[in-house]
């Protein structure tokens, strides 16, 4: 063995040897709850390895002695080891790099101080391990413990600082998407391959315009993203005042998916429709917008939502190729049995004239829904309706939609309506109202 690699190597097993392992707890391998690993499929072939202060030495050789073909690897820093000690795990791990189907790295790198992120650690182990990584499929860069230190607010916003620049790129040519959790990795960050860029953001009232300006530079840096899934979060947010941002062109995205948690009126008009209007998407062709409404059981709140969906379309006049439209409004899960009558019976707008361009319009939403034109719009675009698990809709909410479409100028050039598990809707009632030349009914 090489002089120099024998030293590498015994260097690593005096920094794993200093740690106290705790044989009784829970070991490598073990998931637990930790909802940002990889979210690609288990199969009878792949494993999971986690990295963390409960990974025992003795079992980590354990499971990469496995021959196993796809392995997920998770780093979760969670400030009880040192940092040196979470990189020599990783180091340990990395002779199984070529099977490598996900990495997953999280944490707070510099605990209190707040002055580090996951790309600057990331950096770091970029300049000491040069990876050939052709299985590699999923990236995920957390910067923050778990789920729960969001969901009690103690999360915060650091913009990374590293310089990728002279740092030489893994290598990962078959890496389909890099998913980031409260965090945006610098423009200049060296990975960029993948066309799927996801965010969870969490908005912060003293940050908001950072965390929209770090994306923007980062997309603007990536024009091999086609698709773009940003997930907000509003934990506690309180703007006085409708914000207002820079307009900002992403010529590349062909794909927006825009996923809204704890959505009021307050929030849509203040922070998530000004950020929907500042992005210029011009080739878009695909939109999903998927909003989770706060109370299953306030009506006036549902109602005074209704007005303000146009706030979350993208606005028609820049974005012509916008011909799939996805709207999904519910509530959280865990909530939905709550749901009152009044609340199912209420009536959401969808306003027709805000989507020109739509050619297919999927629907998934707890209510009744009624269409509304622009007169004198000229011919509808508008192809196919798709119902999907309209939970509250009955077979009167149906005959509102199928009127309203009738006097918007859509019903006439419409070829399918699509109905997919609505539990209210039975076949025979849905083809007297629809008709059998348009009617498309699945029940599961």
């Amino acid at each position: 063995m090489p002089s120099a690699r024998r030293e590498h190597e015994e260097n690593l097993s005096k920094i794993v040897r200093d740690v106290e392992w705790e044989e009784d707890e829970a070991s490598a391998g073990e998931l637990g709850d930790w909802s940002f690993s990889s979210q690609l499929p288990q199969t009878s072939d792949s494993l999971t390895i986690i990295l963390n202060a409960r990974t025992t030495k003795k079992n980590l050789d354990l499971l990469l002695s496995q021959n196993i073909s796809d392995i997920d690897i998770v780093v979760n820093y969670d400030g009880r080891i040192s940092v040196p000690i979470v990189r020599a795990l990783l180091a340990l791990c990395t002779p199984t790099a070529s099977r490598w189907r996900s990495l997953s790295v999280q944490g707070v790198w510099d605990g209190d101080d707040r002055t580090s992120t996951v790309s600057d650690e990331l950096g770091e182990f970029m300049k000491q391990h040069r990876l050939s990584l052709p299985r590699l499929r999923e990236l995920r860069l957390c910067n923050f413990y778990n789920e729960e230190t969001i969901r009690v607010g103690t999360t915060d916003w650091v913009p990374s600082t590293t310089d990728f620049v002279g740092i030489l790129p893994w290598e990962a040519p078959n890496l389909f998407a890099l998913r980031s959790f409260q965090h945006v990795p610098p423009p200049s960050f060296p990975i960029a391959d993948f066309s799927v860029f996801e965010l969870y953001l969490v908005p912060l009232e003293d940050e908001i315009y950072s965390q929209v300006e770090n994306l923007g530079s980062f997309l603007a840096s990536k024009q091999n993203v086609c698709d773009l899934i940003l997930k907000m979060d509003r934990i506690e947010f309180d703007a006085e005042e409708i914000l207002h941002f820079p307009v900002s062109v992403f010529p590349a995205i062909t794909s927006l998916q825009y996923h809204l948690l704890n959505v009021d009126t307050d929030i849509v008009r203040q922070l998530y429709g000004p950020i929907l209007k500042s992005m210029r998407i011009p080739n878009v062709q695909n939109y999903e917008l998927s909003a989770e409404l706060s109370s299953p059981t306030d009506v006036s709140a549902v109602l005074s939502f209704a007005p303000y969906l146009r706030l979350l379309l993208p606005d028609s006049r820049h974005h012509p190729l916008l011909t799939t439209v996805t709207i999904d409004i519910h509530f959280l899960a865990d909530l939905e049995y709550l749901t009152s009558h009044e609340v199912r019976s209420t009536v959401i707008h969808i306003p027709l004239a805000d989507i020109p361009y739509a050619s297919s319009l999927r629907l998934k939403t707890f209510g009744q829904v009624f269409f509304s034109g622009k007169p004198g719009a000229g011919p509808s675009a508008l192809r196919e309706v798709q119902f999907r698990s309209c939970s509250g809709m009955t077979i009167q909410g149906l005959r509102l939609a199928v009127y309203s479409l009738k006097i918007a100028g859509a019903w006439d050039l419409l070829e399918r309506v699509v109905i997919r598990g609505c539990k209210l809707l039975d076949r025979d009632g849905a083809l007297e109202v629809i008709g059998e030349e348009r009617l498309r009914f699945v029940e599961y």
